[in-house]
């Protein structure tokens, strides 16, 4: 996957990456940060895809990436209220 950002989504939401198969030497990079992280199968992150540039450039084997992340406009067809970032105001 080329280097990128989610630019339908919102700042403040998550993309969930669950990660399946039989591979090795493959890393998750983040340019924006300046690190790479061990991608190893049964792996699962939680990025905000919006804010961080995100890519797999490499790996050797059979790879599986399953992709959770919702699109703003789909909470606008479906007339969902949309989210906010947490505060601890909310539990005081």
């Amino acid at each position: 996957m080329p280097s990128h950002r989610d630019r339908s989504s919102r700042n403040n939401w998550y993309n969930i990456l669950a990660i399946l198969e039989s591979y090795e030497d493959c890393t998750l990079e983040l340019p924006g940060l300046g690190i790479s992280l061990e991608y190893s199968p049964g792996a699962v992150v939680g990025i905000s895809g919006k804010v961080l540039e995100h890519a797999v450039h490499n790996f050797k084997g059979d790879r599986v990436c399953y992709a959770y992340f919702i699109r703003d406009n789909v909470h606008e067809w479906a007339n969902v209220l949309c989210s906010d970032w947490m505060n601890t105001s909310y539990y005081k």
